[in-house]
């Protein structure tokens, strides 16, 4: 990862209050074993992100949120 990797977050409708992306969206669940599961933006396109999560493991998503590998690393 580069500071200008993009890790696509996929976004379930349950997660926007307000019209805006809450913090739960990036808490990590049981269901992904307590970690938080993303996209490499160098290895897929968030189209193609999109489709994988929605069509083929049939997950329920409404959008992407990005966050450089910069970012990441800003908070560790």
């Amino acid at each position: 990862m580069t500071d200008s990797t993009l890790m696509l977050r996929q976004i379930h409708k349950n997660f926007i209050q307000n019209g805006r992306v809450s913090s739960q969206a990036f808490r990590p669940t049981p269901k992904d074993k307590n970690l938080l599961s993303v996209y490499n933006g160098d290895a897929i396109q968030a189209k193609d992100a999109f489709t994988h999560y929605t069509e083929i493991l049939d997950m329920s998503s409404c959008e992407i949120m990005a966050v450089t590998g910069n970012e990441i690393r800003q908070l560790r």
